[in-house]
């Protein structure tokens, strides 16, 4: 009998929760996701600057940012970076590495997107490398 019972509460405390509407969530909003816009391609050119920040659990970070002459700055992220491909002999061809084009003027032409943020500035965000040259 108290096996029954308990079963009755149980499913009583749990049924109201699954067909509970987003409406009902404990924060009152409801998620909304933010498509990713469409990549186009950019040319940029700039000075290739490279900072170093402290965080908040000791380690270092590097940060990479191309610096354009109307004093925007264009973020390049770790994951912009192209793998390096295999040659004709199956080894794999050397790693672009940022540091080599650091505090030097460079083109570089990639895909990305802008968007508006809250305060109406633009915003570019790099999301491929396809080629890094000095210039």
């Amino acid at each position: 009998m108290k096996n029954t019972i308990m079963t009755l509460l149980t499913l009583l405390l749990i049924l109201p929760a699954a067909f509970a509407d987003k409406e009902d969530s404990p924060d009152g909003e409801t998620e909304i996701k933010q498509a990713e816009p469409k990549l186009t391609k950019l040319s940029l050119e700039g000075k290739l600057s490279r900072i170093e920040k402290k965080g908040k659990n000791g380690k270092t970070y590097t940060y990479y940012y191309l610096e354009m002459e109307d004093g925007k700055k264009v973020r390049l992220t770790k994951s912009s970076i192209p793998k390096p491909k295999k040659d004709k002999n199956g080894k794999a061809a050397k790693k672009l590495n940022l540091d080599e084009f650091a505090g030097v003027m460079v083109t570089l032409k990639g895909q990305g997107f802008t968007r508006e943020l809250k305060n109406k500035r633009k915003q570019t965000y790099l999301k491929v490398i396809e080629s890094i040259k000095k210039s």
